[in-house]
């Protein structure tokens, strides 16, 4: 270790720094009394597509491949960005097509641990799980021509529920 960070740890002196980006762009703004504006300009698109191989004798499924193409802008470290579409494209496979809340006749919930509470498991992982980061998109309102990614993933993972439901499992879920 350098002298500079032991005596830096020693007199318990902070070597991290922050940032804080404030757009000045006349576009951005939000008036959240009108509901008038924009909050932000890192907003993100995509587009996903889940193969369902269904047994509509068993009621069971495997999702044998998803291919997912997202709009991120330029991605200074797209692992990152892949990393933070798989995760939050799983959350949403257990909140569309396996996760379940049930209540009890006084309205508390029972399905409150893993043995009730079915989240996806590593067999849950799509076989062939495929990302592609939209090439060429810029966004000249973001820091770097970034866009935002973290929650909007999720929502596309309706499309393992819609696979499911179309083929005629409906009536179980």
């Amino acid at each position: 270790m350098n002298d500079w960070v032991t005596t830096a740890y020693i007199d318990r002196v902070s070597l991290s720094a922050t940032g804080f980006y404030r757009p000045e762009l006349p576009n951005i703004g939000y008036d959240w009394k009108t509901g008038e504006g924009r909050a932000l300009d890192y907003y993100t698109s995509g587009a996903a597509c889940s193969e369902v191989e269904m047994d509509i004798i068993t009621e069971q499924y495997v999702v044998r491949r998803v291919d997912i193409v997202m709009d991120v802008g330029k991605s200074l470290n797209p692992g990152i960005y892949i990393g933070q579409i798989e995760g939050p494209f799983l959350q949403g496979y257990g909140l569309y097509a396996t996760e379940e809340l049930n209540f009890d006749q006084n309205g508390r919930l029972t399905t409150r641990n893993a043995i009730g509470y079915k989240i996806p498991r590593v067999t849950n992982v799509p076989r062939q799980f495929n990302i592609t980061l939209l090439k060429d998109s810029y966004n000249p309102c973001a820091v770097y021509s970034a866009m935002g990614i973290g929650e909007p993933p999720i929502v596309l993972a309706h499309t393992v529920a819609l696979a499911r439901d179309h083929n005629s499992l409906q009536e179980r879920y």
